[in-house]
């Protein structure tokens, strides 16, 4: 298709119906013209799937709104961002997507083409808003926050509040790193009203929604401060055992009642099948004795690695897991592992307890023999007794003489007469 270019066509190839009285002859239509113009049309129709009909008037008007069939318009490759015609093809492809993806890593002011941007913000910077005023009431602007604290600012005589906090400010605000924010723009400010950085203003989170479950209710409802903080130092059920077990993940949490007669072994779960932190508790019943030893290449400890850890009734231990290799044990069944308590169950041995006081015992086999405690009494000595373990003829009594934190002399008295065999001896100190 071409301007007219005829004869009587006007320099500026359009058409006229002359002038007779000028001289002036009309434009003369020719056929190439007209087949020019008939062609185009067709195409048109032929491009929309139409057929040609005579008597039909709105025939190319259809072809134009794409009424016919497939229509005529080229859809766009995906993401073009060209002032080329969108198709609805386009259109449904487009939804959902952001008009364009911007990075700042330096102080940066914006302008109304932000809007519909997705902005990472690469370092700790600071961000200024556009003109909300500039941008129409709905405008959404969507920030990344790759690096952390991120300070973001409205103009001027502008607001920046958030959409749960009552219309409170939150000018500057400061968008955590990873966190996603949405502002939209109110054409005199602009509202955070998504991303997660908006969640702490949600009355899901800040108001009546934030529900408190019931007591002790163990589904997948979100739990408020006060239901943890109801919930601490409690057990998530109660359970129990009487026969040779293997635990698993299955018992953390939980306080385990073990009622044994005779002797129960307990395998405890490997240390790495469950959280750092992961524990349970147990408490001995029956006339026997529960057993825990770990598996594999786990250590169990109490002040220093053990091969495992015994209960009997009336016993309570807590078993903690570091998520790797070792499983910590406390409570009143380790009392015996515990330095303040520490022993030696020897013929001449010692016990201790917390508060400082200290018990030694042991034997001697002759008289006029100085004995060497097993243990240095750290501070004093308070008391040592001696007796006649056994003898011939005769009364015999023993003394204790000379007596230090290291020591004493056991000296024999008698009535009569005989010979001992041994003495028994007994210290306090501390």
């Amino acid at each position: 298709m071409y301007y007219i270019d005829g004869p009587g066509a006007t320099p500026d190839n359009k058409f006229t119906d002359g002038d007779p009285a000028a001289g002036v002859a009309p434009t003369t239509v020719t056929d190439d013209f007209m087949n020019d113009i008939q062609m185009e049309i067709l195409n048109v129709l032929a491009a929309a799937g139409i057929a040609p009909a005579k008597n039909t008037q709105d025939q190319l008007l259809q072809a134009l709104r794409g009424l016919g069939g497939t229509g005529i318009f080229t859809t766009a490759p995906q993401f073009d961002n060209t002032k080329k015609g969108a198709t609805t093809e386009f259109v449904q492809r487009a939804l959902g997507s952001y008009s364009g993806f911007v990075q700042y890593a330096v102080n940066t002011g914006l302008t109304p083409a932000a809007v519909g941007k997705f902005i990472s913000l690469a370092a700790t910077i600071t961000v200024n808003m556009p003109f909300a005023s500039q941008c129409p009431p709905g405008s959404l602007i969507t920030f990344y926050g790759s690096a952390p604290n991120c300070v973001i600012n409205p103009q001027a005589g502008e607001t920046l509040v958030a959409i749960g906090s009552g219309g409170g400010n939150i000018n500057p605000f400061t968008l955590p790193g990873l966190a996603t924010a949405v502002f939209r723009s109110t054409g005199t400010g602009w509202v955070l009203d998504g991303g997660d950085a908006a969640l702490q203003y949600s009355p899901i989170y800040t108001g009546p929604f934030g529900t408190t479950a019931p007591q002790f209710d163990n589904t997948k409802k979100t739990a408020t401060t006060a239901f943890v903080q109801r919930a601490l130092g409690s057990k998530a059920s109660v359970g129990g055992y009487s026969v040779n077990t293997s635990l698993t993940a299955v018992d953390m949490g939980k306080l385990h009642l073990m009622t044994a007669t005779g002797t129960l072994t307990f395998n405890l779960p490997p240390a790495n099948s469950v959280p750092a932190g992961a524990s349970f508790e147990v408490m001995g019943f029956g006339t026997g004795t529960s057993v825990f030893v770990p598996v594999g290449v786990d250590a169990l400890v109490c002040g220093s690695p053990i091969a495992n850890i015994s209960m009997k009734s009336g016993d309570a231990l807590e078993f903690t897991s570091n998520g790797a290799a070792s499983w910590y044990v406390r409570g009143i069944g380790t009392l015996k592992f515990a330095t303040g308590f520490a022993a030696n169950l020897a013929v001449n041995g010692y016990a201790k307890l917390p508060s400082g006081l200290i018990f030694q015992w042991g034997q001697a086999s002759s008289a006029n023999i100085a004995v060497t405690f097993p243990l240095v009494f750290p501070t004093s000595i308070l008391g040592v007794h001696a007796q006649i373990q056994s003898a011939g003829n005769g009364n015999y009594n023993a003394n204790a003489a000379f007596y230090s934190t290291t020591g004493f002399t056991i000296y024999p008295s008698s009535a009569g007469i005989g010979t001992t065999t041994a003495y028994n001896w007994f210290a306090i100190g501390q």
